[in-house]
């Protein structure tokens, strides 16, 4: 297992991050054993969010992590990236000092906990000036709830305009991107707001060296093989990853896993581990087997021909 030090948070790490979009609170058997694996192989990150596994309007995921966590009294271990100021359907620009600080709380209570590893902002809005978002973050950290925190779904104007601010008034910045970037190319965003590392965010995030975690290492699902152009039953998926490029990027994943021994889902999360800038890759397993088949990418490289062919192919 690969580690990645991020500014600000106390222990550096894995590259791989588990991701806990879908942990309900009757999954807690099943979740909770492969959190207790996830520690046993080396990983140390999980991802998670204030609003991650909502049913009937109550976010679960936290919970069940926070159970888990009080359960094997490990809090020291492990490396928790969560997420606040997420648009809600009637807030679709979320984003204040007394959203954030509800936000936070919630966390430390849901996680039984006090304090957060690394807080992202799960989206933006342009309209409030950088420097404040800075400031609120800079007094969760002050009051020692947030060690770190960084920018979900920012445009890399925005985030260097918040660390400039930083920089120029004696604050400490963002130490984290978490912008999708994986094999398959977002044609449309998979959810509102969202965003890609594209060329020119890669070349910053290269000669800067902030890491980047990439939100869906395995492009929600889209190497899996549940996925071929006549199937249309969902709609995110079609307008997110649906094009002749991405269905070419699945082929050439599929050819390759071939002649290494591997599926298409591991050659992709390869992919996204092996950038050359410092990336991280969040990624979710609905059992046992896909976690195994997940944790076989922890060491793997690929070359630069390797992922160029991936990615563009001759």
């Amino acid at each position: 297992m690969r580690y990645i030090e991020v500014p600000g948070a106390k222990r550096a790490l894995s590259q791989m991050v588990l991701g806990a979009e879908y942990f309900y609170d009757s999954d807690d058997v099943f979740r909770h054993a492969l959190l207790d694996q996830w520690l046993g192989h080396g990983g140390n990150a999980i991802d998670t969010a204030a609003i991650y596994a909502t049913r009937d309007g109550e976010p679960q995921s936290e919970r069940s992590i926070g159970r888990w966590l009080a359960s094997r009294g490990n809090r020291d271990e492990v490396v928790i990236v969560t997420k606040c100021c997420h648009p809600w359907p009637d807030v679709p620009r979320r984003i204040s000092r007394e959203m954030m600080q509800a936000d936070v709380e919630g966390s430390l209570a849901a996680l039984q906990t006090d304090y957060l590893d690394i807080l992202l902002l799960h989206r933006d809005n342009p309209a409030v000036p950088a420097g404040e978002v800075i400031d609120w973050l800079n007094d969760h950290k002050d009051a020692g709830r947030v060690h770190a925190f960084g920018a979900s779904n920012w445009s890399l104007a925005r985030y260097r305009e918040a660390n400039e601010w930083a920089a120029a008034n004696g604050k400490t910045g963002f130490s984290l991107v978490s912008n999708y970037a994986a094999l398959a190319e977002m044609k449309d965003p998979l959810w509102p707001g969202c965003r890609q590392i594209d060329s020119e965010y890669a070349a910053w995030l290269k000669s800067s060296g902030v890491p980047n975690l990439s939100w869906s290492g395995l492009s929600h699902g889209f190497f899996s093989g549940r996925f071929n152009p006549e199937r249309q039953d969902q709609q995110d998926m079609v307008g997110a990853f649906y094009s002749d490029a991405n269905w070419a990027r699945l082929a050439r994943a599929q050819e390759f896993g071939e002649k290494r021994g591997l599926s298409a889902s591991q050659v992709a999360l390869a992919w996204a581990l092996n950038r050359d800038y410092t990336a991280l890759a969040a990624f979710w397993v609905g059992n046992f087997h896909e976690f195994r088949e997940a944790l076989a990418m922890s060491a793997v490289e690929l070359s630069a021909e390797e992922m160029d062919w991936l990615a563009h192919g001759d």
